[in-house]
């Protein structure tokens, strides 16, 4: 059989040898064989990667070509109405389009901004600062910041974190990152009246935080892809950069000896957990 090693066993193929008659294959044909199966598992190897590396790379390249094109045709549409206009005219009957580019403007600094993220921590060149921190305060600030949007869609965020929790050893802004990427997602792809909750508690050694939802739930095409590197959402209304938040959450929380998952159902919601340890004192 044709093996590979690598984290995981894959059988790459299978090579039979026949001969015309009965005989007992020497040592040195025995080498030789096992030389020749070698150097064809290497070469399918290498096609193989090359394959994985291309189909990353055109992910990649439809990923941005779709994250930045909406928001600049946005953006040429809206600045050539507004200068189409007389030059008398007053802006100010124009500031919902100047406002429209400017949240366009700010959603792909964000995207540029996860993009460089994740390349310093493919890279291992990203410096985490850690120091004791509550991650209620973090939830708290999390909330806060993301009021306004869940408001608009008329969502309830309830928080239920257990008393005295222990503060974790982390860097606050790197967790902060996380929380608001998964609440953030789950107030956009929910549904109007929905009702999102916050939980964290300690299990052992380590404080588990929870977002659950009562939305739509992630489709079963995108549950093995959802933390991948700039997976595509299947879904046509997907939010600017949804191919890379999660994944820079992961990397995030791994950097942290952490783990994140999640857990779905059609039609029931989502709930996406994550878990840091902490030093008892």
């Amino acid at each position: 059989s044709f093996v590979r090693y690598n984290h995981d066993v894959k059988v790459l193929g299978v090579l039979v040898l026949c001969s015309s008659y009965v005989r007992k294959w020497s040592d040195e044909e025995i080498s030789l064989l096992k030389s020749i199966s070698e150097t064809v598992v290497e070469a399918i190897w290498g096609i193989i990667k090359l394959i994985e590396i291309e189909e990353l790379r055109n992910t990649f390249i439809l990923t941005l070509a779709h994250d930045f094109q909406i928001p600049l045709i946005g953006e040429r549409n809206a600045l050539e109405f507004i200068a189409s206009k007389p030059d008398n005219e007053p802006i100010g009957r124009y500031k919902d389009f100047i406002n429209e580019t400017i949240q366009s403007n700010k959603n792909l600094f964000s995207l540029l901004t996860k993009l460089l993220e994740t390349y310093y921590y493919e890279s291992c060149k990203k410096q985490i600062n850690l120091r004791n921190c509550s991650i209620f305060e973090i939830i708290d600030e999390v909330v806060s910041d993301l009021k306004n949007f869940a408001q608009s869609k008329l969502i309830s965020i309830n928080i239920d974190i257990q008393t005295d929790l222990p503060k974790i050893k982390m860097d606050k802004n790197e967790i902060k990152k996380v929380i608001y990427t998964i609440l953030e997602n789950a107030i956009t792809y929910i549904q109007d009246n929905g009702v999102i909750t916050i939980k964290s508690h300690k299990l052992k050694n380590e404080i588990i935080t929870c977002i659950s939802d009562n939305g739509p739930g992630i489709s079963f095409a995108m549950r093995k892809r959802i933390f991948q590197r700039y997976a595509m959402a299947i879904a046509t209304d997907r939010k600017i950069g949804a191919g890379i938040g999660l994944y820079l959450a992961k990397q995030i929380i791994e950097a942290h000896s952490g783990k994140i998952w999640y857990e779905t159902e059609i039609g029931k919601g989502t709930i996406f957990c994550f878990s840091l340890l902490y030093e008892e004192e």
